[in-house]
């Protein structure tokens, strides 16, 4: 789309697989991939499909021949960790004369920039510059949100990045409801690449549940992928925690439905392989075609 090819670089990867016509997985198959960054992706030169098929002219294709597309773009920006290491120092105490609100969290004092804070959430800058009552305050107290919670969510604003060290699954969780409630969307998509790297048929649910609760698009896509996948569907879908979260949301047994059609249709076209197609949490934007030759 255009607004991320504006602001982050992306890959386009292309994969041929060779069918054999009998429901055997294919044996040949080729990929290649080309990173286009603002600017060069209107170069005139072929850099996509023409490209990937006149290098792999080798492939068998005489029982058929499927391509997948896949668009993925990148996490960062071009300079965008070196920016963020230097906001970051902002938040370092020998610098805290230059802050000009703090925020008090269960007895625990944050100091911060109003401007900044306003420029990342949309939550923030209602309350720092609107018509509330803490826009004239040069100390606000918060409730309902713990001091580890805040001070992650804080340096998240600075730096765009979350620690090295992974938090837990709660400790996650409680990241999720504070980027819902000061509307960091960049928050709640760091969440979920996170939470992904836990995901199984034991938390999926949870996962699901959190998703829908604090309005994460990203992961309640790749939620709903994960268990509409024919090796989980049967674990998850026959426990009572995914038929009590049906219940209050009917709408995601449509999506699952939907999902595990989409699925079967795929690894059909693949001859019914284990190869994975499931979308990459940064973009959900693939597809594939399938070449038939026509009968002689």
């Amino acid at each position: 789309p255009p607004s991320h090819a504006d602001a982050y670089p992306f890959m386009v990867t292309f994969t041929a697989f060779a069918a054999h016509g009998d429901g055997a997985p294919p044996s040949h198959h080729a990929e290649c991939g080309h990173v286009y960054t603002r600017g060069n992706h209107g170069l005139k030169r072929p850099c996509g499909f023409p490209e990937f098929i006149g290098d792999y002219t080798d492939i068998p294709i005489e029982r058929g021949l499927t391509v997948m597309w896949r668009v993925r773009v990148t996490r960062e920006k071009p300079g965008g960790p070196e920016i963020g290491r230097q906001l970051g120092r902002l938040l370092d105490p020998g610098l805290a004369t230059w802050t000009d609100v703090s925020f008090v969290v269960a007895g625990e004092t944050f100091r911060a920039h109003r401007a900044l804070l306003a420029a990342r959430s949309p939550v923030f800058e209602a309350q720092l510059f609107g018509a509330m009552l803490e826009s004239s305050s040069a100390s606000i107290t918060l409730e309902d949100i713990e001091p580890g919670t805040f001070e992650t969510m804080l340096r998240f604003i600075y730096t765009d990045a979350l620690p090295d060290d992974p938090p837990d699954l709660e400790a996650l969780r409680r990241l999720l409801v504070a980027a819902d409630r000061f509307a960091l969307d960049g928050l709640k998509r760091e969440c979920a690449e996170r939470l992904l790297g836990s995901m199984s048929t034991d938390t999926v649910v949870d996962m699901l549940r959190w998703a829908c609760t604090y309005n994460c698009a990203e992961l309640r896509e790749e939620c709903v992928d994960f268990v509409a996948a024919r090796r989980n569907f049967n674990e998850v879908v026959l426990t009572v925690g995914f038929m009590e979260l049906v219940l209050e949301s009917p709408s995601i047994l449509d999506d699952v439905k939907e999902s595990a059609a989409r699925q079967q249709r795929a690894k059909e076209s693949l001859g019914d392989s284990d190869l994975p197609i499931r979308r990459g949490m940064a973009s959900p934007y693939y597809g594939y075609y399938y070449y038939q030759p026509a009968a002689a």
